[in-house]
């Protein structure tokens, strides 16, 4: 290409789906939106918008290509902004699920900050699995299932816990939280009833009177409806420790349901030398190792 300047204002009308709106955006006039895209597909041979009297409709082939273009754009921002820093030796980019970093890694941040204050750390949360080695991210804290893994990976097991706020076994009546005590109790859930049928169905419970009422979409979600007193929740003892260690939930004493689950911390094998990410599995080693429960 002779000029990075056309694919800048395709990307940017893909987007809109608006040579105006584009426009805005890049501080040009629509005509010369238009301009730069014309010559763009007078380069390719062929058209990547088709013009009508409303507006423009993005082509199959525009399609394509504004997805390249917009994965391209994101890697060059991000090697810039490295750059721009000393060439990514302070920067740390971290990408996990919306739920590990609500309820575990963020509220722990703090402590990272001040035993590592020169390094600029960048979080992505995203429930959406992110490639190792795509050049997004330095590490990945991802809950799997638990494989053989590399040597080089950090691994910690997960189990479940049942929880339910001290609020709503006052409003109930119960003095503690019992798997054989929840009739009657509201029960909440993460997607799907299957864990709790499968746990009620090994205890026997299966013909109790039990009121499923609310699901979320997030473990994070989940504990925090199961903080507000909204019913007893099969949560993740890593997403609960904090509540639970708090004293805004209460565990069950008589249940503990082993996970074939797992937090595992992957580096990225570019970013396996770096300071930072160094710094970082030693910190969430010994994080994850002081990770109890009462």
């Amino acid at each position: 290409m002779r000029s990075l300047a056309g694919l800048i204002d395709f990307e940017c009308a893909a987007r809109w789906q608006s040579f105006k709106l584009a426009s805005l955006e890049l501080h040009k006039t629509p005509a010369a939106v238009s301009q730069q895209i014309k010559t763009l597909e007078q380069t390719l041979g062929f058209p990547l918008f088709e013009r009508h009297a409303r507006g423009v409709t993005i082509t199959d082939k525009g399609k394509e290509l504004a997805e390249t273009v917009a994965k391209a754009v994101l890697l060059l921002d991000q090697k810039i902004n490295d750059l721009a820093d000393g060439g990514g030796d302070r920067v740390l980019r971290v990408s996990t699920t919306h739920s590990f970093a609500m309820k575990w890694l963020i509220p722990r941040l703090p402590r990272f900050n001040l035993a590592y204050p020169e390094v600029d750390f960048r979080l992505e949360a995203t429930d959406e699995p992110v490639p190792l080695n795509s050049g997004k991210c330095d590490v990945v804290v991802r809950h799997a299932r638990y494989e053989p893994h590399a040597a080089d990976d950090l691994t910690f097991p997960d189990r479940f816990v049942m929880v339910a706020s001290p609020s709503l076994l006052e409003r109930s009546g119960r003095p503690d939280l019992l798997i054989d005590d929840i009739d009657g109790l509201p029960i909440i859930y993460e997607g799907s009833t299957h864990p709790w049928m499968l746990l009620l169905e090994a205890r026997g419970m299966l013909g109790k009177t039990l009121s499923f009422t609310r699901a979320f979409s997030h473990a994070g979600l989940l504990v925090q409806a199961a903080v507000s007193g909204d019913g007893v929740a099969l949560v993740s003892a890593a997403i609960a420790s904090d509540d639970i260690l708090a004293g805004r939930l209460v565990m069950a004493a008589d249940l503990f349901v082993p996970s074939s689950y797992c937090y595992r911390v992957l580096t990225a094998s570019s970013s396996a030398t770096k300071i930072q990410v160094k710094h970082f599995r030693s910190w969430i080693a010994e994080e994850m190792r002081q990770c109890t429960y009462p």
